[in-house]
């Protein structure tokens, strides 16, 4: 089966299962608003993936052998009042597979403490609308690569196997002026066609 557990719509409770082997992913989530909590996953292609905009409730899932560690966000949009909530407790980052745009009047929160990694070096976050970073000197959001294990654990599962490096990832581009950006980590980013512009622009 490619998915596990497949979430359209709804507030469905998905709570205290076991999800094993599957060739896609143990969890993806398109739309509602479920709460994920004390699921074992293990040895699923990937684990847990959603849509920007969607808003999943999680804690105190746990992974095992193969798969990574690591809430997958689909290529598309952010629209509306979006958190993408701290998930520290599972030390679990969200890994961006393709580009992502805030689209105008839409907002992205990302509270203190979350870690946002870049799977390709083609990838971009594109801020038409807001970005709220809130991060504190205590507790920073990071924005970094795919392969760093220092920040939101081995995500991508291969050990040492893979390191970061610049341009690993592209850049955050503003495309206004009405965001918040404190005590963040920015880093191994900066990849282009051209190389004619850096990690932020």
């Amino acid at each position: 089966h490619y998915y596990g557990i497949y979430i359209s719509g709804g507030t469905p409770a998905i709570t205290s299962n076991e999800i094993t082997d599957t060739s896609g992913y143990g969890i993806y989530v398109v739309g509602g608003t479920p709460t994920i909590q004390n699921n074992t996953l293990m040895d699923n292609t990937r684990h847990l993936q959603h849509t920007p905009s969607v808003q999943p409730s999680y804690s105190g899932n746990t992974f095992s052998g193969a798969g990574g560690n690591g809430i997958e966000i689909t290529s598309g949009s952010v629209t509306g009042d979006v958190t993408w909530v701290n998930v520290q407790d599972m030390n679990w980052p969200y890994v961006i597979n393709g580009d992502v745009d805030i689209v105008s009047g839409a907002t992205l929160h990302l509270p203190a403490g979350t870690v946002v990694k870049f799977r390709a070096n083609y990838v971009d976050l594109l801020v038409h609308g807001t970005l709220d970073v809130q991060g504190t000197a205590a507790n920073r959001v990071v924005f970094t690569s795919y392969k760093d294990d220092a920040n939101g654990g081995d995500t991508n599962g291969d050990g040492a196997a893979s390191t970061p490096a610049s341009r690993d990832w592209q850049s955050i581009i503003f495309y206004n002026g009405t965001n918040t950006f404190d005590y963040t980590l920015v880093q191994y980013g900066g990849s282009s066609y051209d190389h004619t512009y850096g990690v932020i622009y």
